[in-house]
C-alpha cells in the first residue's frame, strides 16, 4: 500500500536482500519507460521510502535500478565508487579499486557486498588495486613457465608473453624460431581445446562453439549473458542492442554472429 505503483505492475520488484534492523537493498524496475522507478519508490522528498524506514523501525532502505548487462549493473550497485575495472566469470565477479576505498565498498562487516551478491545471485570479490597488480605480475609469471615447461625457450617464452596480449598474434612474429613458433601454435590448440571443454562443461553443449570462429573470450562473454546455445543467440535477430548490452560484446561482433 505505501508504493500503489508496485501493487499496479508498474514498478517491478526483482529481487530484495536485507539485514533485519540494518539494511535492506531493492532491485527494482519499470514496465512504463515514462516511469522513473527509483524516483516512485522514493517520492516526494523521499516520503515513501521515509514511510517504509518508519515501518522497518528505522531500517535503511536502498532503491537499485535492474539491468539486464551484468557490467551495467554492478556500476548501478555501486554507484558510490569508482571501479577501476569488473571482470565476470561466470557466477563470479571480481571488482578491482583504489586501496583507500576497499572497506568502504565492503561496508560494516562485509554488509554492502553481501547484500548486493545476494541481490543478483552472483558472488562478488573486492580486490585492491596493489592485489590486483601483484596478481596480475604473477599470472604473466606463470604463462611465461607454462610456456617454458612447454619446450619453449626462456626468452621467446618471456618475449612472447610481454609483447603481446593474445599468443596467436605471435605466430605472425618472423623474428620467432620456426621451432618455437610450432610450438606456440601447439600450445594454443592445447589451449583451445581446453576452453572449449570447459565451455561445454558449463553451457551443456557446443553448437555456440562450433557456429562461428570467435576469440575465446567471447564464447564466455554469451554465457555471462545467458546465451547457452543457438537457440537462445537468435532469440536476439530483431534486437542487436539488447544482445550487445547483455554480452557487453561489441555491435560488430553482435552483428557477425546474427548475420
Amino acid at each position: 500500500d505505501t508504493i500503489e505503483e508496485v501493487h499496479d505492475n508498474v514498478v517491478n520488484i526483482h529481487n530484495i536482500a536485507r539485514e533485519p534492523g540494518i539494511l535492506t537493498k531493492v532491485l527494482i524496475s519499470s514496465n512504463d519507460t515514462s516511469v522513473n522507478p527509483i524516483g516512485i519508490c522514493i517520492g516526494l522528498k523521499g516520503q515513501r521510502r521515509n514511510n517504509l524506514i518508519e515501518l522497518l523501525k528505522g531500517e535503511k532502505i536502498d532503491f537499485i535500478l535492474y539491468k539486464d548487462n551484468i557490467h551495467k549493473q554492478i556500476e548501478r550497485c555501486f554507484s558510490k565508487f569508482d571501479l577501476y575495472s569488473i571482470n565476470v566469470n561466470n557466477n563470479e565477479i571480481e571488482i578491482v579499486i583504489d586501496n583507500s576505498m576497499v572497506g568502504a565498498i565492503l561496508g560494516k562487516g562485509g554488509q554492502n557486498v553481501k547484500l548486493i551478491s545476494y541481490l543478483i545471485n552472483k558472488k562478488i570479490r573486492i580486490v585492491s588495486m596493489e592485489e590486483h597488480k601483484n596478481n596480475k605480475q604473477k599470472n604473466v609469471e606463470k604463462k611465461i613457465q607454462e610456456l617454458i615447461d612447454f619446450g619453449i625457450d626462456k626468452q621467446t617464452a618471456e618475449s612472447v608473453i610481454t609483447n603481446y596480449m593474445d599468443i596467436s598474434n605471435a605466430l605472425d612474429d618472423n623474428t620467432i624460431s620456426e621451432k618455437n613458433q610450432k610450438l606456440l601454435k601447439s600450445f594454443l590448440d592445447m589451449e583451445i581445446e581446453q576452453q572449449r571443454q570447459r565451455f561445454l562443461s558449463l553451457s551443456g553443449n557446443e553448437d555456440l562453439f562450433l557456429y562461428k570462429s570467435l576469440p575465446i573470450n567471447y564464447y564466455f562473454n554469451l554465457l555471462d549473458g545467458g546465451i547457452r546455445c543457438l537457440d537462445d543467440l537468435f532469440k536476439y535477430k530483431q534486437n542487436v542492442n539488447e544482445l550487445k548490452d547483455r554480452t557487453n560484446l561489441s555491435i560488430e561482433v553482435c552483428l557477425f554472429l546474427l548475420e
